[in-house]
């Protein structure tokens, strides 16, 4: 997709392959406007939608012994009154790869 590659040369793309992590988007992803990027160090994957959101993704084995994939939403939430809404930022993929960004460095950080 022209856009994405587009974006593969802006500077908050740069910081997260920066982070050693790999881009790992595949061709259906890519004609979606989804960038994916794996990290080995966390075993974590990272995941921009052109619809605006952002989310870590992880396999996990549950307490029924099953392999799962856990999927985390990291665009941030509002409170507006007693209602709660998700901040999306909508087809702005150089703030969604800040987020992605700042993730990346936090898990690590917090892992133990």
């Amino acid at each position: 997709m022209e856009k994405l590659n587009e974006i593969r040369k802006g500077d908050n793309y740069k910081k997260v392959i920066a982070l050693r992590v790999e881009e790992t988007t595949t061709p259906k992803q890519e004609k979606n406007g989804t960038l994916k990027f794996h990290d080995p160090e966390t075993a974590n994957d990272y995941l921009v939608y052109a619809s605006g959101y952002a989310r870590r993704g992880r396999f996990f084995k549950g307490t029924d012994g099953v392999i799962d994939y856990g999927v985390y939403q990291l665009n941030g939430i509002k409170v507006i009154g007693s209602k709660s809404e998700r901040v999306l930022h909508t087809g702005d993929y150089d703030t969604l790869l800040e987020i992605i960004a700042k993730s990346i460095t936090n898990y690590r950080k917090n892992k133990s």
